[in-house]
């Protein structure tokens, strides 16, 4: 099976008769010339493509959308038991963990939009 994460409507098939759906991509790209364009819009566009797909199959019981410890993790301040974490540490965009995140709130979005039980 083959489905791209752009496209709507390519995950039709593949989650077609699925009890449930674990997703867990968004492509990583460690050069970037317009981090929206090239990494976050396709990260959320691929969460909802994924979303849309899944709300098409009535056998579909459950989905998991998974995120990745770097949303909550990386940058470049040290990590320890005795370090205090200050939210200013996440001014300066790690486009990855951004858009994880993104695509996360997309997903939550789109699933109390619809009133999904998965």
């Amino acid at each position: 099976m083959e489905a791209n994460l752009i496209e709507n409507g390519s995950f039709d098939s593949v989650v077609d008769g699925c009890d449930g759906v674990f997703h867990t991509t968004t492509h990583v790209l460690f050069k970037l010339t317009d981090p929206h364009a090239e990494l976050i819009k396709s990260a959320e566009e691929g969460t909802l493509n994924a979303l849309r797909s899944c709300s098409k199959v009535p056998s579909l019981r459950r989905v998991v959308e998974t995120s990745s410890i770097t949303t909550v993790t990386m940058n470049r301040n040290p990590k320890g038991p005795n370090v205090v974490v200050y939210e200013t540490w996440f001014s300066d965009p790690m486009w990855y963990a951004l858009a994880k995140t993104l695509a996360e709130q997309a997903a939550w979005k789109f699933v109390e939009k619809r009133a999904l039980i998965w």
